[in-house]
């Protein structure tokens, strides 16, 4: 249970929504009105999108590694340094 609330602690999405949330209801109790505070709240709801596309892409990027290391663990060494360096140039055929 300890590392599930680490984990929820260490979220960027997390930590946004909070945040969010509290300036919300600091601008409702400073009596901005509400339409305007509903637009500042959307912007941190932007930014938690935003961070949901950026971890999708770094799971692609995880994803993709394993199937690259996959196809070259048998290769002996400098085959596999030279499919290595293909598929970061983009020289690899799926």
């Amino acid at each position: 249970m300890g590392k599930a609330i680490k984990d929820l602690f260490g979220s960027k999405k997390f930590l946004l929504t909070l945040l969010g949330s509290a300036v919300y209801l600091v601008l409702i109790q400073l009596g901005v009105p509400e339409p305007q505070a509903l637009s500042v709240l959307g912007l941190f709801g932007l930014g938690v999108a935003g961070q949901a596309v950026a971890d999708h892409g770094k799971e692609a990027v995880k994803e993709e590694r394993k199937i690259l290391e996959g196809k070259t663990a048998g290769l002996p060494p400098a085959e596999r340094a030279a499919a290595l360096e293909a598929a970061a140039l983009g020289d690899i055929d799926e």
